[in-house]
Parts: C-alpha cells; sequence; structure tokens
C-alpha cells in the first residue's frame, strides 16, 4: 500500500521500518526534518496534508495539540481521496476523537482509532496488541498494515472513540501497577525482605503478566532506561482523568498517581520510563520523618498536595482577575493569555466565542459598543480536582454602553478550567446574567474618565 505517515517520533520511526520492510510505500512528515533523515527509502514531505493523497494516513501526533495544529486547523482533510483511510494511532483524548470522526464524516474520509499496547521496542518485533474502533470494512482494509505492526487486532467497536477510551484507561490501570508495586516494594524492604526476591515471587504467581513483570523488575532493581517515557504517561493520567470527569465519574487511585508522577517530574526525571516515579520516595531521609504541624503529622507528601492546592488555587484567582483587567485596559495580549485555544466564552448579547481567535474577536466588538469598562469579581467559589476546575463568581460591572448610556450589569460567571503543559487556563466561560439597570442622568463629577452623554 501506499501510506502517508504523520509524526515520527520514536514510535513512529519504528512502525516505519516495520511497514517499509514488509514491502509498503511509505511517505512521511514530521515537524522536525531531521527525524527523516536516516529513514532510508521514505519519501519526505513538506506538510502534512500530502499525505493524505495516499490511499492510507497513519498519525502518531503526541497530544491534542499537536493534532489540533497539524490537522484541526489546516486544509489536511479536504486533500484526502476517494477512499482514503485515517488511521489514528497515538493517545487522544475522547473530545477530540469525536471531534475528529465529525470532521472525517464531513470529509468523506474514514476514521479508524488503533492505539497500541506495546513500548518501542515491542513494536519493533511485532509483538503490540492493537486496539481498533471504526467502521467494520475501513478496519478489513487496513487490517494487513495491523498484521504487520502488531501481533493481535482487538476490535472495540464501530466508534473511534471506543478504542480511544480503551487504550486511555489500560494505560490508567498500568500506571496503578506501578504505583502498587512502589508501595509493595517499599513495604518489603522495610521488613529486611529484598524487594527483586518479593517482585520474582507475585510476578510469577499473583501476577503472572508482562507489565507486573517488566515495571516489577524496573521498580525493584531501580532501572528506568528509556522506554515510555514519563512525562507521556503524564499526559495519558490527564486524560483519564478529563474523560472521567466528561462523564461525572471520580478516580480517586488515579489522582494518586498523577501526583506520584508529577512530583518526580520536578525532580527532572520526564525523560525516564515512566516507572520512575514510583521510586522517587527511595530512601525518603525526610519522607519517613513526619512533620508536626499544629499537633497533628504531616508527611512532606501531604505538605506537597497543600501547596500543589495552593499553588493552583492562587493560578485561577490571577486567571479571573487578569479578565476583568484585560475587558477593562482593553489588553488584548493579557486576555489571549487566559485562555486554551480551544476555550469558549457565552456573553450575553455578544454571542459565543468558541476558541481563542473569535474570543479575541468578541472582545473588540465589545470595546467598539462599550468604550469604557469597570469590572469587580467577588465571592469566587472555587473547586479543584487534579487538572480541572470550576468556579462561581460573582460579577457587577459599569459599562458605558454607547447606545444606552451608563449601565449597571450584574450577574454571574460560570467557569471551567483546566490544567494542561503545567499552566491553568480557562477552558470556559459563561456569563448568567441576572439584571441589567440603565444609570440615567449618571455622569461622573471627577476622575480621570468621562463619559460621553447619550
Amino acid at each position: 500500500m501506499n501510506i502517508g505517515f504523520i509524526g515520527v517520533g520514536t514510535m513512529g520511526r519504528v512502525m516505519i521500518l516495520r511497514l517499509m520492510a514488509a514491502g509498503h510505500l511509505v511517505s512521511a512528515w514530521n515537524r522536525s526534518p531531521q527525524a527523516l533523515a536516516d529513514l532510508e527509502g521514505v519519501i519526505a514531505l513538506t506538510d502534512p496534508a500530502l499525505a493524505f493523497e495516499q490511499e492510507v494516513v497513519i498519525s502518531m501526533l503526541a497530544d491534542d495539540r499537536a493534532v489540533r495544529q497539524v490537522l484541526q486547523s489546516s486544509d489536511a482533510l479536504a486533500r484526502g481521496g476517494k477512499g482514503c483511510i485515517h488511521i489514528v494511532m497515538s493517545t487522544l483524548s475522547p473530545a477530540l476523537i469525536n471531534e475528529l470522526q465529525a470532521s472525517h464524516e464531513q470529509a468523506g474520509i474514514e476514521l479508524v482509532a488503533a492505539p497500541m499496547f506495546g513500548v518501542p521496542a515491542a513494536v519493533a518485533q511485532g509483538e503490540a496488541n492493537i486496539l481498533a474502533s471504526g467502521a467494520a470494512d475501513a478496519i478489513e482494509k487496513i487490517q494487513p498494515l495491523l498484521d504487520v505492526l502488531g501481533k493481535k487486532t482487538w476490535r472495540m467497536g464501530d466508534r473511534p472513540v471506543q478504542a480511544c477510551i480503551a487504550k486511555i484507561a489500560g494505560n490508567m490501570m498500568i500506571t496503578q501497577a506501578i504505583e502498587s508495586l512502589g508501595e509493595a516494594t517499599r513495604l518489603v524492604e522495610a521488613y529486611g525482605l529484598p524487594p527483586s526476591a518479593f517482585v520474582e515471587t507475585v510476578t510469577q504467581t499473583l501476577f503472572a503478566c508482562p507489565s507486573y513483570q517488566r515495571y516489577g523488575h524496573y521498580v525493584a532493581n531501580r532501572v528506568h532506561e528509556p522506554g515510555f517515557k514519563l512525562s507521556l504517561g503524564l499526559k495519558d493520567v490527564d486524560l483519564a482523568l478529563r474523560a472521567a470527569e466528561a462523564v461525572a465519574l471520580e478516580l480517586p487511585a488515579a489522582r494518586v498517581v498523577r501526583a506520584g508522577m508529577s512530583a518526580a517530574i520536578t525532580q527532572g526525571l520526564g525523560d525516564r520510563d515512566w516507572s520512575a516515579f514510583a521510586t522517587i520516595e527511595q530512601p525518603r531521609p525526610l519522607g519517613t520523618q513526619p512533620i508536626r504541624y499544629r499537633g497533628n503529622t504531616m508527611t512532606i507528601e501531604m505538605l506537597a498536595a497543600r501547596l500543589e492546592a495552593l499553588e493552583s488555587r492562587a493560578a485561577i484567582e490571577s486567571l479571573i482577575s487578569g479578565y476583568a483587567n484585560a475587558y477593562d485596559l482593553m489588553d488584548i495580549d493579557l486576555l489571549r493569555s487566559l485562555w486554551h485555544a480551544d476555550a469558549t466564552l457565552e456573553l450575553p448579547d455578544f454571542g459565543v466565542g468558541r476558541n481563542l481567535e473569535e474570543i479575541a474577536a468578541m472582545a473588540h466588538t465589545s470595546w467598539i459598543k462599550l468604550p469604557h469598562m469597570h469590572h469587580w469579581m467577588s465571592n469566587p467559589m472555587i473547586q479543584i480536582q487534579g487538572t480541572m476546575a470550576t468556579a462561581t463568581v460573582a460579577a457587577d460591572c459599569l459599562f458605558h454602553d454607547r447606545e444606552k448610556g451608563p449601565v449597571q450589569v450584574s450577574g454571574l460567571y460560570h467557569d471551567r478550567f483546566e490544567r494542561r503543559d503545567d499552566q491553568w487556563r480557562f477552558s470556559a466561560r459563561r456569563f448568567e446574567l441576572h439584571f441589567l439597570t440603565p444609570l440615567l442622568n449618571w455622569t461622573p463629577i471627577a476622575g480621570s474618565e468621562t463619559f460621553e452623554r447619550v
């Protein structure tokens, strides 16, 4: 087959080599062209859209942001020929997979989600397990390619999101297995039992499976050679937490894992194998010595969790006040810094901004209609759960409306925030208008601003 390949990282490289060895012709694009320099026989593409001129497109882009930048914000799908099938093999959020399905249906391109269980070394040997979901006839057409890349294809359903969530849930389970191995080895070691002896026993009896055996060896021997990077593992745990949030589920064990991963990354372990987070507490000279705090016992871990919560709250409060200042000062750069690229803003009389660019356009429209603005934000009620947060904020505003004159506006902002790449930003804001009151015959008698009379 003629295959277009988008995203040539460590895993993508291994996949391309297997596809070419099986006789397939591969044309590839990568943000950094150097990644293709020594892949003999690969046709380098100058534009990712060109990949969609092939029979099959395989994408291995790192995360949601990369997919939006490379595919969703370009005309790539419009280049797809009749019968083109796009196989998404990276781990993406369910929300984005559903969005991709809609855009592919509009473009007439079949979308198949086919993430894999397997580190690059396993993929190189054809030992990966592939989870596939999408239209059955599309999967049948690409099955020869999946057979090259993995030892078995597991059908998850006819909706791409089903393979996506299976991969996220499976990766979450691996991280919890690593966490349990870390806790168990610390426990037995505290009583003088060598971790390696314990791990050998349980991975041949109670937990005789590849994940426990592989990561048990890593944890017991504190060997974390590059495999699946910890930074990517944290991304997958965040995906699980966000997916759970979307359907009102709690994942308490995933939050424990996320805290450990975050701590490991702050210690510079982000490029090590993701099992590294299970051993960061060793030798734990401080963590084993409880801190006395107002008569209660507090561990280093508890203190770190409190500090993280305080930092998150401060960051969210800064976003709330930053919104008021950005509008009042008509500071577009400050306003743009507050939002994720796919955030939404709903304001009565000003419509809905479905992304950052539309939000910026709404602000410009507001500043034309309301040349003077003064926002007062108060009583924020903030709830933080891992990488997600919500808030309700009371607002009183004094506006000079070119048509109505001075008006007072009061209501509530309903907010959602997300922490991505360790940065909190708005993911959604909606204003609930309680009342709008014209201030008849009102005019300031002193101050630096003047209001035009209507």
